[in-house]
């Protein structure tokens, strides 16, 4: 009986030293989900203040890009292209690539709206404006979203294109 006690007691000291070591081993483990979890909420922190800052960078370039739409419409005052337009009243400005395009801001064929030249509506203004400009027909047409045959009649009928030489 004191042999079967004493491997009784070897069998309970290896027990308990694989719970020991278990023990240590889920101690440690939990420790590690301890700081995983900790930097995990570092981390979401982090975010949480990129994705603020985020949203008012993207808040300030829809402001400063409202405002650049908002002037772009406007005339430019002492502006000496805006003149070109002769009995024009009202004017806005429009950028295209870069280059002024200038437009009435009345109806497109209101038959009160007139030039030197005698009764042209607006897509006339704007079609000699952008001719003068040194745009050529397919861009002009391209730009105003008309046919190349339109924007060549309206320059015949100004008498515009006699002046370059080609159309």
């Amino acid at each position: 009986m004191t042999g079967l006690l004493i491997v009784s007691l070897i069998v309970l000291a290896i027990t308990l030293l694989t719970i020991i070591k278990h023990k240590r081993f889920l101690e440690s483990y939990y420790q590690e989900l301890l700081d995983t979890l900790q930097e995990s909420r570092a981390v979401k922190a982090e975010l949480e203040n990129l994705m603020n800052k985020a949203v008012e960078l993207s808040d300030q370039l829809v402001t400063k890009l409202e405002r650049s739409a908002f002037e772009a419409h406007q005339p430019v005052p002492g502006d000496k292209n805006i003149n070109q337009l002769g009995g024009a009243e009202e004017i806005s400005v429009n950028h295209y690539d870069d280059h002024p395009i200038f437009m009435e801001t009345t109806d497109l064929y209101d038959p009160g709206d007139k030039d030197d030249n005698g009764e042209l509506p607006m897509l006339h203004h704007q079609v000699v404006s952008l001719y003068r400009q040194g745009y050529s027909i397919k861009d002009i047409a391209s730009k105003l979203n008309r046919g190349q045959g339109e924007v060549s009649l309206i320059l015949n009928i100004s008498n515009i294109t006699s002046k370059r030489g080609h159309i």
